[in-house]
């Protein structure tokens, strides 16, 4: 995951390069005056689209088929190591269960 936020991480400033780029464009766009309402609301989109592609390359991330097939492999194992160490612990309480019954059978 650390690789994957230097690419979000330029991702994300070249979106916001491109929507201040679209700032300064609708401003001198013929050299009228622009309305600062429609400026604002061109930036909050741009930042908006940012922050939502982030998201969405979290989110792809999270739900990369590969990346889940590890973290089931592993939860797996997990549970299959303790499983083994509980058994192994039962079969050895057996066993001196077993020791002491023969003991008190002679």
């Amino acid at each position: 995951m650390g690789q994957a936020a230097d690419p979000m991480n330029r991702k994300k400033l070249a979106d916001a390069l491109r929507a201040e780029s679209a700032a300064k464009q609708a401003k001198l766009v013929d050299k009228e005056p622009v309305d600062k309402e429609a400026v604002k609301l061109r930036e909050d989109i741009a930042q908006t689209r940012a922050s939502m592609s982030g998201t969405i390359e979290e989110l792809h991330g999270k739900l990369n088929p590969t990346v889940l097939k590890e973290q089931v492999l592993e939860q797996f194992h997990d549970a299959s190591d303790k499983i083994k160490a509980e058994l192994l612990e039962a079969k050895e309480a057996v066993k001196q269960e077993v020791k002491a019954e023969l003991q008190e059978a002679k």
